[in-house]
Order: C-alpha cells, then structure tokens, then sequence
C-alpha cells in the first residue's frame, strides 16, 4: 500500500527532463563579487560566488540573517545600481 496515496496525483515528471539538464545553463555566475560603501571603506556583502542552474532544476537560497541572500539575488537581476 502507497504511505503517500495523494503523491502519485501530484507528482509530474517531465519526459524530456534529462534532455533539458544537459543543455546549456539558463543562468549561470562566474566569481561575482559585490561591495558596498561604509564611510570611506568598501565591505564585500558577497565574494568570489559561482553557481550555474540549468533548466528544470530548482535550488533554494538559504543563509543566516545577514548572510547575503537578497544582495546575491538583486545582483543577479541587476537591481544593484
């Protein structure tokens, strides 16, 4: 007897899944590093981060308080001005 009756409902696998994951990387971040001004120094908030994600795989961003998340995602996006 399926412990999970409802999973196999909800669970959908793409056919072309393998396909898709060995194509090229939709995004992909070679050593990014940004800093922001305090007073007349430079902090890195982030330094040196690589990542690549190719299509169909899904990644979470998870870290302390503090630890970087947004300014990684908004760098990314391009929101740093």
């Amino acid at each position: 007897m399926n412990p999970w009756p409802m999973a196999s409902s909800v669970f959908y696998r793409n056919p072309h899944r393998d396909e898709m994951i060995g194509s090229d990387p939709i995004l992909k971040v070679e050593n990014l590093t940004v800093a922001y001004r305090y007073g007349r120094a430079w902090l890195d908030a982030i330094q040196g981060v690589s990542l690549q994600i190719k299509p169909s795989q899904i990644y979470g961003l998870v870290g302390e308080s503090g630890s970087g998340k947004t300014t990684l995602a908004k760098a990314i996006m391009g929101y740093l001005g």
